[in-house]
């Protein structure tokens, strides 16, 4: 399968492993990117990665801030081969996703080479019942419900009603959205915190007589709303694929990402979600 991994770290210990369909990615700041980083490391769009050979290789689009590839600074208009890139103090480790199938097989098949056969016979059970468990996944995923709507639909109202105080209270709102938006790439729950902080931005810009303000944070909330409802769908379309295909490792990506998003709600998707990670061994979402 075509694709890249992308294995996030950040300087406060967050990891995060996800991956971008195809064999090219766009990395930055953006909204719009598919690895995105904090706004203080990397510009809008940043860094371009593509796949050659089966190999990663990258592209810096912007001067600053630096970017390093493997150690060494990567400068503009230039295509570089390499594996690890640094952007302050995230990290981003990539490798192609066709290649770390091939690799794992590759191990697999040297480590059963090397046993006796009873023990050959004991491992083979035991993959054949991990395949039997994902297997067991329905075909058809149980519907979200609205319980498991990401969004409420109702418009917030301010709770300020004097106009200075529902524009300064509009301006924290406004910072914490920002905040939470630029930790959302370690924190996936935090983007859902970022909208529902715009929309009361822009509610009590609102009452503040600040029309402009509010346009603008109501913007910033229908973006942001509109790349994690688009996120959420691909998720769940690519853990079925996975979950056909017997690609654990991504599964278990994927089931982690979609459990972090959904916490605290429940339901019978919730439910399945939690099913899965007990048999994929996914481990929680930073």
């Amino acid at each position: 399968m075509n694709g890249m991994v992308f294995e996030i770290s950040d300087g406060r210990g967050r990891r995060e492993s996800m991956v971008v369909d195809g064999g090219c990615a766009s990395i930055g700041s953006a909204s719009h990117c598919d690895v995105r980083v904090a706004m203080e490391e990397a510009g809008p769009e940043h860094v371009r990665a593509t796949l050659s050979d089966g190999e990663p290789c990258f592209e810096v689009l912007l001067d600053a801030p630096a970017v390093t590839l493997d150690g060494v600074r990567l400068n503009p208009g230039k295509v570089a081969r390499g594996h690890e890139l640094r952007f302050g103090q995230t990290r981003l480790r990539v490798r192609a996703q066709a290649q770390a199938g091939t690799a794992a097989a590759q191990a697999r098949g040297s480590a059963l080479r090397s046993l006796w056969l009873p023990a050959l016979g004991v491992s083979l059970v035991l993959a054949l019942l991990g395949l039997r468990a994902l297997r067991r996944a329905p075909a058809e995923e149980p519907p979200l419900g609205a319980e498991l709507s990401l969004f409420s639909e109702l418009a917030p109202s301010c709770p300020r009603r004097e106009p200075q105080q529902a524009l300064a209270f509009a301006q924290q709102q406004q910072d914490l959205a920002e905040t939470k938006q630029e930790r959302m790439p370690f924190v996936v729950e935090e983007g859902v915190a970022a909208v529902d902080a715009f929309e009361m931005a822009a509610a009590c810009f609102r009452s503040g007589g600040a029309a402009p303000l509010a346009q603008q944070a109501a913007a910033s909330a229908q973006r942001l709303q509109r790349d994690l409802e688009d996120d959420f769908r691909a998720r769940r379309l690519r853990l079925s694929r996975m979950l056909l295909v017997e690609d654990r490792e991504l599964a278990q990506t994927d089931v982690a990402w979609l459990r972090a998003l959904l916490r605290g709600r429940s339901g019978p998707y919730v439910s399945r979600l939690d099913s899965l990670a007990l048999e994929l061994g996914a481990a929680e979402a930073p």
